[in-house]
């Protein structure tokens, strides 16, 4: 399920962009270290956060820019590692994922 929160997107930007500041960080670098944990619970609800911050940016330019970010952290290769995984809550969540990106490369 994906919710319509209008302005959820830039709001959550811009916090993240402000912790990372005030920690000498990258933006989404936390959110990308939970994947590492072997835990699925806490894989599902990053993908759909993730899910959800795509619907919820405005224009495919700020989709490209958030993907963007999580790729310099390594999503894709902690995606491969999910995609593995026979648990159905996290494999659908990728998929969602993928729809996404195969728009995105349409376009």
């Amino acid at each position: 399920m994906v919710l319509n929160m209008p302005d959820s997107f830039d709001l959550v930007e811009k916090a993240a962009v402000a912790h990372a500041r005030e920690i000498e960080s990258t933006p989404f670098k936390s959110l990308i270290q939970g994947f590492v944990y072997n835990d699925p619970a806490m894989a599902f609800v990053l993908l759909r956060f993730i899910n959800q911050m795509i619907h919820n940016a405005a224009d495919e330019m700020k989709q490209a820019r958030f993907i963007a970010k999580l790729e310099i952290l390594g999503i894709f290769d902690l995606l491969r590692k999910w995609g593995e995984s026979d648990i159905e809550d996290i494999t659908s969540q990728i998929e969602v994922l993928l729809i996404y990106l195969n728009k995105m490369s349409e376009n």
